[in-house]
């Protein structure tokens, strides 16, 4: 088990505690390699570059103040790295890192919002 192995698992686990509504059917930790011994998309390598990708994404979105003007959905920020590094990171790959760099998380209807929700009137 590596370093990033670990943190997903203690990051996904804390966030199913603090957020039951998080089905662990749909944020489950990515598999190991499958029975026959063929490596496939959840090998430790790619698990890690999936994860300092995402670690990447969340502090550029730091710096930049997008989290404190408004949350952005875990779907939009895997479309957005998707569009520009054409890397489809799981998304509970990124609700780890999320918890990991202690960004602020709400969980929606149908997505996770990372980020500061709007809190005053509604714009019109």
């Amino acid at each position: 088990m590596t370093e990033f192995d670990e943190i997903l698992s203690k990051a996904l686990e804390a966030v199913r505690f603090y957020h039951p509504r998080l089905n662990a059917e749909i944020y489950a930790f990515p598999k190991p390699a499958n029975r026959s011994g063929t490596e496939g998309l959840a090998t430790p390598s790619i698990r890690e570059m999936y994860c300092r990708t995402a670690l990447l994404w969340l502090d550029r979105l730091s710096k930049s103040g997008e989290f404190e003007r408004g949350g952005i959905t875990i779907g939009q920020l895997r479309s957005q790295i998707f569009c520009t590094e054409r890397i489809l990171i799981p998304s509970e790959i990124i609700l780890a890192m999320a918890v990991y760099k202690c960004v602020e998380i709400r969980v929606g209807g149908y997505d996770v919002w990372l980020g500061s929700l709007w809190d005053g009137p509604v714009p019109f």
